[in-house]
């Protein structure tokens, strides 16, 4: 029986019953005046929490480089990899996917406190910058046997893995083509390229790098840049998010409009739809995020809390506004976060981020 045979089977027995476990995240946002700090803001309630989060990465470290399943990610200078646990201060260090490129002894080591400035000796644009997205498969604390975690890296996006418990290398694979985002769904190992494409892998065997191509995409120009999400729908389905991107001389990256796409396993294409129902999304630098609004008070349904995100178009200090919500039925955005937008300009680097709030101690 073939792979889509069986996760059609497996969408049909998560229709019936809906995952509806998933929170609400937490959107996390530096402390302009303290880089190692940064606060918690409460979307559902529109307020700051009192608490804030100390993470003990060095003065140069800008940018988180993903979030997923309630885990940061940061590259380390030496290219290592931490996971970062927040609420209760637990990390797990990973080895580097290569070696670090030499260090250009011409270039002068800058250690100003500034913002904006590189803080630093930072090859190809800085190390923070090497792994665009990750994702895991469950928690490697509680199911350390069973954790996977999948990184996009690179100047050219592609695909790695490793097994904490098992591995003390990565596999990597050779993808045909830059890639926006992974996902676990039924099981499976998902990516999503720049051009839309959906790709499958095989994290099976670390001998056997199998990467499956399921649709091409579309590579002709729409009038915008489109960044391209995947999401683990909380009904059952697989979703495709494209965000359409503009740049404005004042405001710097504009989001235009999103369009919402759901795979059908049968025809093995992709149909837009344009309603989510009950259900919300929560888009950006964090491994994307489908909640059943119904189940909490003041979460909007049909809608995309979105952040701004970095990717091979490098933003602005202007670009970090680029955040908000918007409604799938009507196509209009409101801002809905009690946020001084003054604040963005001084988080350069340092995005706002979603993650989801797990507070279960071990």
């Amino acid at each position: 029986m073939s792979w889509y045979y069986v996760i059609k089977e497996n969408q049909i027995q998560r229709i019936k019953r809906p995952n509806n476990n998933h929170h609400v995240p937490m959107l996390l946002i530096p402390i302009a005046e303290e880089k190692h700090l940064w606060t918690i803001y409460d979307i559902m309630n529109n307020k700051f929490l009192k608490s804030k989060l100390d993470f003990p990465y060095d003065k140069r470290f800008k940018r988180f480089c993903g979030s997923s399943g309630g885990w940061l990610m940061a590259v380390n200078d030496d290219y290592t990899l931490s996971l970062y646990k927040p609420y209760i201060n637990t990390s797990i260090q990973l080895p580097s996917i290569f070696s670090p490129p030499p260090i250009d002894e011409d270039l002068v080591y800058d250690d100003s406190e500034s913002e904006g400035s590189s803080g630093g000796y930072e090859p190809l644009g800085g190390h923070e910058y090497h792994i665009l997205k990750f994702t895991i498969t469950t928690d490697p604390l509680e199911n350390p046997n069973d954790c996977v975690v999948m990184v996009i890296h690179g100047a050219t996006y592609q695909f790695a893995f490793i097994r904490p418990a098992k591995d003390t290398t990565w596999t990597k694979f050779d993808v045909p083509a830059q890639l926006d985002e992974i996902l676990t769904y039924d099981n499976h190992i998902f990516g999503i390229t720049l051009i839309g494409g959906l790709l499958s892998f095989d994290v099976s065997n670390t001998c056997n790098s199998n990467v499956k191509i399921i649709t091409n995409g579309d590579s002709s120009w729409r009038g915008y840049y489109i960044k391209n999400y995947i999401v683990n729908s909380c009904r059952g389905d697989l979703l495709q998010v494209e965000r359409y991107l503009d740049w404005d001389n004042d405001e710097g990256r504009v989001t235009k409009k999103f369009k919402v796409l759901k795979f059908d396993f049968d025809t093995r294409m992709w149909i837009e739809i344009k309603c989510l129902g009950e259900e919300s999304l929560f888009l950006g630098d964090n491994s994307s995020i489908s909640i059943l609004a119904s189940n909490f008070v003041g979460c909007q349904p049909n809608s995309i809390y979105f952040t701004n995100d970095e990717d091979i178009v490098r933003m602005n200090a202007n670009g970090l506004t680029d955040v908000g919500v918007y409604n799938i039925e009507t196509g209009n955005f409101t801002l809905h976060f009690n946020i001084d937008l003054s604040c963005f300009t001084k988080m350069y680097k340092r995005a706002p981020i979603w993650v989801v709030p797990t507070l279960n101690l071990y």
